[in-house]
């Protein structure tokens, strides 16, 4: 992304604030006591920059691969690499990310019962759809929680209307089904090598 990102160079920051729950996932102890709550906080402050990437696909509308009115598809393999990269970030990081959930849930088992886990799972992913629409619509970013706390809490929970309520509905679908569909492969993925065992 630094040294070949072209027009797509502001996804460095995007990737970075999407690497950051996954790192503190994998510190996540629920036998920390107070430390794993605190980490948990920030996990769950920083998690929705995961699922936020996939809203970065529109930025694809600007590479002039195919512009729609005719069926020529550019040849140009510098749109190409940048589609590459692009396609690369969101989607890679979005599925680590987003699986990130699935590292705290396996914590959460410990002390709370499976019916639990799935509601916070569910939770998760509608308050992650809120912070998509207010990063996304309202230009709010994770900062701003340091920043302005005040202001944030008061546009993100106190300010609705009938799009943002649609958005985060069909973002929390698809958030939720995304990751059913990680959990499909892995569950998969590890009935395959168990029996090929």
């Amino acid at each position: 992304m630094h040294y070949y990102g072209g027009p797509f160079y502001f996804m460095i920051l995007n990737v970075f604030l999407a690497y950051i729950p996954i790192e503190i996932s994998f510190h996540l102890n629920i036998n920390n006591g107070w430390k794993f709550w605190l980490l948990a906080a920030f996990w769950l402050l920083f998690y929705p920059n995961a699922p936020y990437l996939l809203t970065d696909f529109i930025h694809l509308v600007h590479l002039p691969i195919y512009d729609g009115y005719s069926i020529e598809i550019s040849k140009n393999m510098n749109y190409w690499w940048d589609y590459s990269l692009m396609g690369l970030g969101i989607i890679g990081f979005t599925i680590v990310g987003m699986d990130s959930i699935n590292t705290i849930s396996r914590q959460l088992l410990y002390k709370f019962k499976g019916w639990q886990v799935i509601t916070f799972q569910i939770i998760v992913q509608f308050l992650s759809s809120l912070a998509i629409y207010v990063g996304r619509f309202d230009r709010l970013h994770s900062v701003y929680i340091f920043a302005e706390p005040v202001n944030t809490i008061k546009l993100i929970f106190f300010t609705w209307s009938q799009n943002k309520i649609q958005f985060i509905l069909i973002m929390t679908f698809l958030q939720i089904g995304l990751f059913y569909f990680i959990n499909f492969v892995r569950k998969n993925t590890k009935k395959n090598l168990s029996t090929n065992n």
